[in-house]
């Protein structure tokens, strides 16, 4: 890709040296911009390969560590002086934009951006004929992204899962051509900070609490997930959740061509939704059946709300419906989202280790008292960072289950199990145990557990207390269950 598709101006600042940062350093580095890094930390992992690589492609490169932004706040006119050397701000995920370093670039109109928005520019003027698809919400984003390009790879067509699920996006340029689809799943972090997205197809599945460590409130938090309407030609609704809705359709999506929803009910004409025939349900399209239910590989209403999600996504990018259906009968979903493991005990653990937030362990509590046997019961594993999040519903559906005798009880580790634990007693369910490692919750199932029961290991939180990440932290609860 040649450098003459961003804009050329003054030195890009770039906040942080983590995996996203680095991606944007190498960006900059590759077109010949000027950059200054800056980092908290006094050595970042991905330093000394970002200076060899701008001495080797002869780049003007400065980088600033173990920087004491208290000590530079108070420095309010170092600071001024500082930010005003710069044309764009490029920050990570992790970068709050309260951060007193942003502040000042708002003052001074610099322009702040991220990874996906430069992603997304570069496209725009190097490949305007790419499609690109922006999913969001609580739950169901990664299943909808992967399913979607797994569809579309089925279908013969170029199709790429980027942004929150797989690589960094800025390092899959040179995979990409002018015929391909993007499918990009987006997480709030990186929505409140995208300049500009403007979608073919955008769509927000869902909206339940999260991140309120992060955006302090419910309202801040749903703003950011609206970003993913800005200016997309398409969007595709949740009719079940109007927090799905775009705030104001003409105003958020300029170039609005299409509107397209789903939902778990009968289907309006050209929406999507479920009907019965002849005894069977069907996933369908107004009252044309598409797939029958039990022909998915995938079962449980929160698979088929994302499979309509797909469905609808689908025909806006005007794909054959037909073989879109044939292709997701065969799609097995994500690992550690509500994936079953058996074991030789006749005991059903499910590993929902992708669960980190409330809504997602709702869906996974709901989906695995399904499987209880008739003699059985459900156990429940949970806990790690909460990121101030309320349990208060999970602890409600909990007591509904043990008003029927079907909850054995609830297992509680992590940095904030004291937390679930509170939300649980004042429920009054009774059969909780506090752990201090995963490992050990498990173990103390395994010995009490009987033929029949499910436990469900969905923590509702993240995973970083005790895990790199959610995936660590599924290959563990794996491992440890066979032990």
């Amino acid at each position: 890709m040649s450098s003459h598709i961003i804009q050329r101006g003054g030195p890009r600042l770039v906040f942080g040296l983590g995996i996203t940062g680095a991606s944007v350093a190498r960006y900059c580095i590759r077109h010949a911009i000027p950059l200054h890094i800056v980092d908290s930390r006094a050595v970042p992992d991905q330093l000394e390969a970002i200076k060899a690589y701008a001495l080797e492609q002869n780049v003007e490169l400065q980088i600033t560590t173990g920087v004491d932004f208290e000590t530079l706040v108070k420095d309010r006119p170092e600071l001024n002086t500082f930010i005003q050397r710069f044309d764009q701000v490029f920050i990570s995920p992790g970068v709050n934009l309260s951060h007193p370093l942003l502040e000042a670039a708002r003052e001074f109109e610099v322009l702040i951006d991220n990874d996906i928005g430069l992603f997304v520019r570069t496209l725009r003027q190097a490949m305007p004929s790419i499609k690109i698809v922006a999913i969001t919400g609580s739950n169901g984003k990664s299943t909808v992204t992967d399913a979607l390009a797994y569809v579309g790879n089925r279908l013969g067509l170029r199709c790429h899962a980027l942004g929150n699920i797989g690589n960094p996006v800025l390092d899959m340029l040179d995979e990409l051509t002018h015929h391909d689809t993007v499918v990009l799943e987006l997480s709030s972090y990186q929505l409140e900070s995208v300049a500009e997205l403007g979608a073919d197809v955008a769509t927000l599945l869902n909206v339940s609490e999260d991140h309120l460590d992060r955006h302090g409130t419910m309202q801040n938090y749903w703003q950011a997930k609206q970003k993913v309407y800005q200016q997309a030609k398409a969007v595709v609704v949740n009719k079940d959740d109007p927090l799905s809705s775009p705030l104001e359709p003409h105003k958020n999506s300029g170039a609005l061509e299409v509107y397209v929803r789903f939902g778990l009910g009968a289907p309006d004409l050209n929406d999507f939704g479920l009907i019965q025939r002849n005894n069977k349900h069907y996933l369908a399209e107004g009252i044309h059946p598409l797939i029958a239910i039990d022909e998915l590989a995938l079962q449980g209403p929160h698979n088929h709300a994302n499979f309509l999600a797909v469905l609808a996504i689908a025909k806006t990018l005007g794909w054959a419906l037909n073989k879109t259906c044939e292709a997701l009968k065969d799609y097995r979903g994500l690992a550690y989202r509500c994936a079953i493991e058996k074991t030789d005990d006749q005991v059903t653990w499910m590993n929902d280790s992708k669960g980190t937030n409330v809504g997602a362990s709702l869906v996974a509590l709901k989906s695995g008292a399904g499987y209880v046997a008739l003699d059985g019961g459900l156990w429940w594993i949970a806990g790690g960072l909460s990121k101030g999040a309320q349990f208060q519903d999970i602890a409600t559906y909990l007591e509904s289950l043990q008003d029927i005798n079907t909850l054995k009880g609830c297992l509680l580790y992590g940095q904030d199990k004291h937390l679930i634990q509170a939300s649980l007693l004042e429920k009054g369910i009774e059969s909780i145990q506090i752990c201090e490692t995963l490992k050990e919750a498990v173990n103390i199932i395994k010995k009490s557990s009987r033929p029949g029961d499910i436990v469900v290991f969905s923590p509702a939180c993240a995973s970083m207390d005790q895990f790199k990440n959610f995936e660590a932290r599924g290959r563990a609860f794996s491992e440890y269950i066979k032990e």
